[in-house]
């Protein structure tokens, strides 16, 4: 018998609209069949897929800069320890004798939307508004040379002595670099910035320094960015050409962790972020929730981007980001307003509301009971008796409860915190969780997770931790309080809820204490570490596999009736660490500080991923270039059935138009874009079709969703072969 043939990989296409790109992929944040099928698609069409940063690469994607720091820490960076090194996304050539320019290495950084607009378009688009970038030069700049030697002490970075920075090598030690390193390593040179050119005939005081042009003023007037799109470095044959900024320093082996620790995202949209914040705070107070996380996933999104937004066309795109918040943005961006929100402002009871829901301990139906009293400021509220006493305290400390806390401070209490443990408890394990666990600059209060590691010894360790605390007047007033560890009640986990100050200090700040028993510290430090999003990520997936998450553990969940979610059971199972309960549910491991997502796969993946649908694919499956005729085809018969298939339940009601309107867009783009034939169906279009009808108020998000994603497992790839073998 004839031995069966191998399927082969897709041929390239030398004259492919990708050819002479040479790629590497950051898989991080990534679907694994998606990227999978992207590297087809690439090298299909004329491009080299690369499996590691070498000078052949040409193009990096990534989904984010966390993503790409992560892969370039691992990959490249590691043994650059004890030099401060500027990766930096530019061309570094060098001028020979004869005059002619080399190319040394050239990165770009692009957001994987590039990829996906470019195989929609049928043609590459400009890169320019797809291009990654973090801190402005002297932002990153001031963060090495306020002290440049990193040492670990008790678990804290603390600064040695600086010293001068590395300048950049001669033409001729550049030589010889160059000469002498590996083929495929990449080197960088580190320029001192610290001289100043002298003005006029571009001569400087340094024989390293960058000419005048570079210290000038960027676009947006931020000292330090650099305007120019090229510049000479003086005395030196190396010229680079900028593509984009994109500094990250790194200053001895500590230094990347100082990187991974910090959460600075640009925030050049300040003026769109702090209106969305104030609607975050309304809706909740509101008892809103659903519009409040709308707003709260927006910000992350709007906050890391590397460009001042001017219209909301240079968003429409981005995750989180549905129909009425580009609506919102691009009136901010006309007018400097939001008229949706002068209009809350204005309103007595929803400007009421949300003020008394801003006091600890006041929910929304208490806020709107305590407004139907007559009551309309925060004094009036001080002689109301249905108050109780935690309340009148988050009354009495409002303004105190509501400023922030810099990270250095929550820094400094937490090794006070540790160091009293100790005292009490050899070995407890304290560590601060939320957003000063994710790298955030500053908390609005202090959420700390407690254990010890031999199982046993938490049991009654919270009273004396208080006790201590109060002796050293660090407690100060209690909101809440319960001991469950040795009675065994509600998992075993001990909390404390209450107002402590900074040493020296009577300003009050809110902190939390939740101590559990070892086998289930990885859900409470998951729980309380955050944020919103991821925690609502995984608590999806566990539902989809039959499980129900929460701080306490994970539970296998029973079956509910009538559509009704089903209870937990009574025994979690048992996972020694985070990055355990990540693996068991699926979800990429993400460190403490890359937590601060933006909007994942959305709220009603659980809902679709119950159906069973996942794609599967096919073994070393040639992926056939997209064939936008088959698209546009496919998409009139699913907007057909869709439509009438919607047409039969009266949810939808006169929505029904926009509704179909969206699934019918978000699955064109997705047989544009991504599709490419039995085993590259995915399910994450279709849980974005649920996203945005819900992100646009309208109904039957799930219902639209599961309708589409079953006539899709039923046609689209039968009527691919179909359309293929003609």
């Amino acid at each position: 018998m004839t031995p069966k043939a191998k399927n082969k990989s897709p041929p390239s296409d030398p004259n492919g609209m990708f050819s002479g790109m040479a790629v590497f992929l950051v898989g991080n944040g990534v679907q694994a069949r998606r990227l999978q099928i992207w590297k087809q698609k690439l090298v299909q069409m004329g491009a080299k897929v690369e499996n590691r940063f070498s000078r052949r690469v040409t193009h990096i994607f990534a989904v984010d800069l966390n993503t790409l720091l992560q892969e370039t820490n691992r990959e490249s960076l590691k043994r650059f320890e004890g030099v401060v090194l500027r990766f930096q996304v530019t061309r570094v050539v060098r001028r020979t004798k004869t005059g002619v320019c080399r190319v040394i290495f050239a990165w770009k950084v692009l957001n994987y939307q590039w990829l996906r607009d470019s195989l929609r378009a049928g043609e590459k688009v400009p890169e320019d508004s797809y291009i990654l970038s973090v801190d402005s030069e002297e932002n990153v700049k001031s963060k090495v040379t306020q002290g440049n030697h990193l040492k670990r002490t008790n678990g804290n970075l603390s600064i040695e002595d600086p010293s001068p920075p590395k300048k950049i090598k001669t033409c001729s030690e550049e030589s010889k670099a160059v000469g002498s390193e590996d083929k495929d390593q990449v080197s960088v040179d580190a320029p001192d910035y610290s001289s100043k050119s002298d003005s006029g005939n571009g001569s400087s005081h340094s024989s390293h320094s960058l000419s005048p042009e570079v210290t000038s003023l960027s676009s947006d007037g931020q000292k330090g960015a650099v305007s120019s799109s090229h510049f000479f470095l003086q005395n030196s044959t190396k010229y680079v050409e900028r593509v984009q900024v994109f500094y990250v320093f790194f200053h001895t082996k500590m230094s990347h962790h100082l990187i991974s620790l910090l959460y600075s995202p640009p925030d050049l949209n300040r003026n769109i972020t702090e209106v969305f914040g104030k609607l975050i705070d309304i809706y909740r107070a509101l008892g809103d929730d659903r519009r409040s996380f709308s707003y709260y996933k927006a910000i992350p999104v709007i906050e890391k981007l590397p460009f001042k937004i001017e219209s909301a066309d240079q968003v429409k795109h981005l995750p989180g980001i549905g129909k009425s918040l580009q609506d919102h943005i691009q009136e901010i961006v006309n007018t400097g307003k939001l008229s949706k929100l002068e209009h809350f402002e204005k309103d007595e009871k929803v400007r009421t509301i949300s003020l008394f829901g801003e006091v600890w301990g006041i929910g929304p139906a208490t806020a709107s009971k305590l407004y139907d009293k007559g009551h309309r400021t925060l004094d009036d509220l001080k002689n109301e008796e249905s108050l109780t006493n935690s309340q009148r305290l988050g009354l009495k400390y409002f303004d105190d409860i509501k400023t922030r806390i810099p990270r250095h401070e929550v820094q400094e209490m937490e090794s006070l915190l540790q160091k009293v443990g100790e005292e009490i408890l050899p070995g407890a394990v304290i560590i601060c969780g939320g957003s000063y666990r994710r790298g955030k600059a500053s908390c609005g209060d202090m959420d700390i997770v407690i254990t010890h590691p031999d199982g046993k010894s938490h049991t009654g360790f919270l009273p004396k931790f208080v006790k201590r605390l109060k002796d050293i007047n660090f407690l100060r007033e209690d909101l809440v309080y319960s001991i469950h560890s040795e009675e065994g009640t509600d998992s075993g986990v001990d909390t404390y809820f209450g107002l402590c100050t900074y040493p020296g200090r009577e300003l009050r700040h809110r902190i939390d204490f939740k101590v559990y028993p070892r086998d289930i510290y990885a859900f409470g430090l998951i729980a309380w570490t955050g944020n919103d999003v991821l925690n609502r990520r995984l608590r999806l997936l566990a539902e989809s596999k039959g499980f129900r998450l929460d701080d306490t553990g994970l539970f296998p969940a029973t079956h509910g009736s009538g559509g009704k979610r089903g209870s937990k059971g009574s025994a979690s199972l048992k996972f020694g660490t985070e990055k355990e309960v990540f693996d068991f549910l699926g979800f990429p491991w993400l460190e403490p500080n890359e937590r601060n997502l933006m909007q994942w796969y959305g709220g009603c993946g659980a809902k679709i991923a119950k159906l069973g649908y996942v794609a599967r694919a096919e073994k070393e499956y040639k992926f056939p270039d997209p064939i936008p005729e088959f698209a546009d085809s496919e998409t009139e018969k699913f907007k057909t059935h869709l439509f009438k298939k919607l047409s039969k339940k009266d949810m939808f009601g006169d929505s029904i138009d926009e509704v179909v309107g969206i699934c019918t867009e978000i699955f064109n783009e997705f047989l544009h874009a991504e599709y490419g034939g039995p085993g590259t169906l995915l399910v994450i279009p279709f849980i974005d079709m649920a996203d945005t009808i819900n992100e646009r108020g309208l109904p039957g998000g799930p219902q639209a969703a599961r309708a589409a994603v079953k006539w899709a497992q039923t046609h689209v790839d039968k009527d691919w072969k179909e359309w293929t073998s003609t």
